[in-house]
C-alpha cells in the first residue's frame, strides 16, 4: 500500500471514539451532508472553499493529498459564489457493484445466432454470479418495441428462482427500442440511492435502434452521465451487410455502440458472431467489470493435436473423476513437475500432447480468489484441474473451491489461493481428431485490477489489436505498457502501448498494434507498471463523494495515488491462415 508523506495508513490507526466522529461531522462542507446552506462552510471552516476542506481533512485524517481541481471549484474564501452542484459534492458512495444486463429481443435478432449468442452470454453471466458474488447487485432488462423488467436490481440471494430458464426460452420478435431498454436499465442501477462504487449496463445487441422514429440513440448519454453509469456493449452480428437482408439488419452498429460506451465512461464495443464468441465476450468484461484481473491468461489458444494410435476414452462417474496424478502415471509422465515442465517420454511424446493441456497462472499476494474457465467445443470434452505453486494438485472437491461444469466451458473458483504460480491442466478424456481450445483466466485484488488482452485471430497481414488498463479505484494513467512478443520462429518483438486515441489523451485505455511477421501462434507478455495516477476527474469524484462516514473508508478503498506495482499479463493469439482443422465455432472473432 502506498503511503503519502511517511503516514500510516488506515490499518495501522486506531479506531475512532465515538466523541472522534462526532467531531469529524464538522470536518467536510456540511456536517449532514450537503444539506446545510453554503454560508455554513465559510462559518465552521475559517473561510476555507469546499475544495480547500476536502483538500485539509483528507490530509489530516488519511496522509492522502488531493490536488485542486481544474478548474478550480470557487469559495466564500475567493469572494466567489459556489456552483449551482456544489451539494453533489457530498453524497455518499455505497460499496458495492450494481451491474444492469440490456439484451435484445427484437426481429432482427432471429439472424444467424444473434438471439442464442445473447442467451448464452447472459447464462453464463448470471450463473458464475450466483456462484461467486457476494457484493454485486443484478438487473436484467429485455427490449424490443417496448422494455421489460424481467429482474429488478437484486443480490444473488435475492434473485428470482427460473431467471435462466426464463432466458433461455426468450423469443425474438418486433422493432429495436434501445432507448427504452437502456432507460429501463439506468432507472434500476440508480433506483436505491446512494449512488454505488461501481454502476455498469452491458448491453448485448445486433446493433440499431429503429422506434420510436422520433427518438434517437443519443438522447440517453446525459441521463447516463448525471448518474455516472457506464455502458460496455457488445455487438451480436457482423460489421458487414448481408446481401438481400433488410435495412440495416445485416451489420451491427458500430458507431453508434461507439458513442454510447466512449461517451459514458465504457469500453470500446466488441463484436462477436456467435453463441461461442458472445460467451468468450461477456467472460472478458465479466473479469474486467467485476473480477478484478491481476494476471490473465485469456488470450491463450492451441490446439490438441491428432493422434490416431490413442482412439481410447477415459470415463468417470458425475464428481469422481480420477485424480490428475494418477493420469499422469497412465501417460507414463513421472510427477506433476514433469507435467509442468513438459517432460514427456520420448516414445510417448506425440500421445501424451494429444491428451493434457498446461498453462501458467500467476496468483499475486492478498488475492481474494482465483478464476479459471476453460472453452473447448462440444463434441470435445476437456477436465480442468489446477496444480498449486507448491507443485501438487488442488482438491478441486475442497471446501474452498466451486466448479460448474457446461457443455462447452469448465469455470472454478478458488477462494483465498495460495500466491504464486499455479498451473490450469486441461485433460481431453477421449481420442480422435485435433482439438481447440481456450483458456481465460485471473486473481482478484480489491486494490489493484489489470487486464490486458491481443485480438485472438488474426487474418494474413492484419495488424494485431493489443490493449491494457489498470484500476485503483478509478482508471490510472502514467503507466508503463509494453508487450513483449515472441513470434513461431522464435524472433521477439516489443510493443509500446499508448494512453488514449488522438484527441483522448490519458483516458487510461492503452493501446497498440503488432504487425507479425510470420504466421501461426504468438505468445508474449503485456507488462503493466510503475506508478500510475488516477484521470484528475475521476479522482476527484471518488474522494469528493466518499463522504464522512468513517464506517465505509476501509470498504471503499479511497485512494488519491495508485502505489508502485508491476503486473505480467500472458498473451498469445494465432497469425495468418488457419490450419484446416481449426474449429472456427469457437474462435472466430
Amino acid at each position: 500500500m502506498y503511503r503519502a508523506c511517511g503516514s500510516p495508513s488506515i490499518r495501522d490507526r486506531p479506531a475512532p471514539t465515538s466523541a472522534a466522529r462526532a467531531r469529524t461531522k464538522s470536518a467536510y462542507c456540511s456536517p449532514d451532508a450537503g444539506s446545510a446552506p453554503n454560508t455554513h462552510q465559510s462559518d465552521v471552516n475559517n473561510d476555507e472553499s469546499c475544495w480547500q476542506t476536502i483538500q485539509r481533512v483528507l490530509l489530516q485524517r488519511y496522509g492522502y493529498p488531493l490536488n485542486a481541481p481544474d478548474p478550480p471549484v470557487l469559495g466564500p474564501s475567493t469572494g466567489s459564489p459556489f456552483p449551482a452542484n456544489e451539494n453533489d459534492l457530498f453524497e455518499y458512495l455505497i460499496p458495492e457493484r450494481r451491474v444492469a444486463l440490456v439484451i435484445d429481443r427484437s426481429g432482427s435478432m432471429n439472424i444467424a445466432e444473434r438471439m442464442p449468442s445473447a442467451r448464452e452470454a447472459t447464462r453464463y453471466w448470471v450463473e458464475r454470479l450466483l456462484l461467486e458474488e457476494e457484493d454485486t447487485r443484478m438487473a436484467v432488462v429485455t427490449f424490443n418495441q417496448g422494455a421489460t423488467l424481467l429482474q429488478p436490481l437484486a443480490t444473488p440471494s435475492e434473485i428470482a428462482p427460473g431467471l435462466v430458464e426464463t432466458i433461455m426460452t426468450l423469443p425474438a420478435q418486433g422493432l429495436t427500442n434501445m432507448v427504452g431498454g437502456l432507460e429501463l436499465a439506468r432507472q434500476q442501477v440508480r433506483s436505491d440511492p446512494p449512488r454505488a462504487a461501481t454502476q455498469t449496463v452491458v448491453l448485448l445487441t445486433d446493433g440499431w435502434h429503429n422506434h420510436p422514429q422520433s427518438t434517437s440513440l443519443v438522447q440517453v448519454i446525459p441521463g447516463y452521465g448525471d448518474d455516472r453509469i457506464q455502458i460496455f456493449p457488445i455487438g451480436l452480428g457482423t460489421s458487414e451487410y448481408t446481401p438481400g437482408s433488410q435495412q440495416n439488419w445485416g451489420a451491427v452498429d458500430m458507431a453508434g455502440l461507439r458513442d454510447l460506451a466512449q461517451q459514458t465512461g465504457g469500453s470500446y464495443p466488441i463484436l462477436a458472431n456467435n453463441a461461442t464468441a458472445a460467451e468468450d465476450r461477456i467472460k472478458e468484461l465479466y473479469d474486467f467489470i467485476l473480477g478484478g484481473l491481476v494476471a490473465s491468461a485469456q488470450g491463450s489458444l492451441d490446439a490438441l493435436p491428432d493422434h490416431p494410435g490413442d482412439p481410447g476414452t477415459i470415463t468417470s462417474a458425475p464428481g469422481k473423476r480420477p485424480k490428475l496424478t494418477s493420469l499422469a502415471k497412465q501417460y507414463e509422465i513421472g510427477t506433476l513437475k514433469d507435467l509442468i515442465a513438459g517432460r514427456r517420454p520420448q516414445r510417448n511424446t506425440s500421445r501424451w500432447r494429444a491428451r493434457f493441456v498446461v498453462e501458467p497462472i500467476f496468483v499475486e499476494r492478498d488475492s481474494s480468489r482465483l478464476s479459471v474457465t476453460l472453452s473447448f467445443p462440444a463434441i470435445a470434452p476437456l477436465w480442468l484441474y489446477l496444480i498449486t505453486p507448491s507443485g501438487k494438485a488442488h482438491n478441486m472437491a475442497a471446501s474452498d473451491t466451486q466448479m460448474i461444469s457446461q457443455e462447452r466451458t469448465e469455470f472454478a473458483v478458488v477462494k483465498q489461493p495460495t500466491p504464486g504460480l499455479w498451473y490450469a491442466v486441461g485433460f481431453r478424456p477421449t481420442g480422435g481428431g485435433s482439438l481447440h481450445w481456450r483458456l481465460c483466466a485471473g486473481s482478484r485484488n480489491r486494490r489493484l485490477a489489470v487486464d490486458a488482452r491481443a485480438s485472438s485471430i488474426n487474418p494474413p497481414g492484419s495488424p494485431v489489436l493489443l490493449d491494457a488498463g489498470a484500476v485503483w479505484g478509478d482508471r490510472l494513467s502514467g503507466l508503463s505498457v509494453v508487450a513483449q512478443i515472441r513470434a513461431p520462429d522464435g524472433t521477439l518483438a516489443n510493443v509500446t502501448l499508448s494512453d488514449g486515441a488522438t484527441g483522448e489523451a490519458e483516458d487510461g485505455a492503452y493501446r497498440g498494434a503488432y504487425t507479425p511477421t510470420s504466421a501461426g501462434r504468438h505468445d508474449g507478455v503485456i507488462r503493466i507498471g510503475a506508478r500510475g495516477v488516477p484521470i484528475q476527474a475521476q479522482m476527484a469524484h471518488r474522494l469528493s463523494h466518499a463522504g464522512n462516514d468513517l464506517k465505509h473508508s476501509g470498504r471503499l478503498e479511497l485512494k488519491p495515488i495508485a502505489g508502485p506495482f508491476r503486473r505480467l499479463v500472458p498473451v498469445s493469439f494465432w497469425s495468418g491462415d488457419l490450419p484446416k482443422s481449426f474449429d472456427l465455432e469457437l474462435f472466430k472473432p
